[in-house]
């Protein structure tokens, strides 16, 4: 910062003709200016946001995961933020980037609007994003039937987007999503409890007793009992 290297950053990110290197740029802004107040604000300033925009444009998808990393941090930062991100247009192009191929920005695109439709902290109340927006349920709808077409090794890679995809739907229309009522939430064995070892080692004695009768009978010798 002392050395102005936000600002060459912030030029590399936004103007330079590689996009290899206006990715590496925004990799290193967002490292800079995580936890960072003052490298925050010289962000804001240099009209970063536009920047994130014209990254989410791109053709490029590793420049735009990492832009909706950054978009993500800035908007759980300031809730003030998530206004400017909503008249600057980012919702509709985080709806759209809810459908790319890649599921890595399907699950970042989905954590951004997921973020943009919370209510604010401040006590304004309110979402940032138009709950209403036909568009908004569309994008929803087809997540939602894409993953019910999915095959059960498919599903388990995309653990988190479903879990977006359910909270996103019980926060803009207050009901759960489908992937409740299908069972696609949570496959069996994904939150399996650990094996209970501790009421093994704790059990009364009796009751390890019987346990292990079986086992003893399977072995064909006489069973062993304490007392008269």
């Amino acid at each position: 910062m002392e050395a102005n290297g936000l600002e060459s950053l912030l030029s590399n990110f936004t103007s330079d003709t590689d996009i290899h290197a206006r990715t590496q740029a925004l990799g290193a802004i967002s490292a800079l200016i995580r936890h960072n107040k003052p490298g925050v604000t010289a962000f804001k300033l240099a009209n970063g946001y536009a920047g994130l925009r014209e990254a989410l444009a791109s053709d490029s998808v590793r420049f735009q995961r990492k832009a909706l990393n950054l978009l993500q941090y800035l908007l759980q930062e300031d809730d003030s933020d998530r206004s400017v991100a909503a008249g600057l247009g980012f919702p509709r192009v985080m709806m759209h980037l809810a459908s790319s191929d890649d599921s890595e920005t399907r699950e970042a695109a989905l954590r951004g609007l997921l973020e943009l439709a919370r209510e604010k902290n401040d006590g304004s109340g309110g979402s940032s994003i138009d709950k209403s927006d036909e568009k908004l349920r569309q994008v929803l709808e087809e997540r939602i039937k894409g993953i019910s077409l999915m095959s059960q090794e498919d599903l388990e890679t995309v653990k988190e987007e479903r879990q977006l995809v359910d909270s996103l739907w019980s926060i803009c229309y207050n009901e759960p999503s489908s992937l409740r009522e299908k069972g696609l939430l949570v496959l069996p064995g994904e939150d399996a409890l650990p094996p209970d070892v501790a009421s093994k080692i704790f059990e009364p004695p009796l009751r390890a007793s019987a346990a292990n009768r079986n086992a003893t009978e399977k072995k064909e010798e006489p069973l062993k009992l304490l007392g008269p």
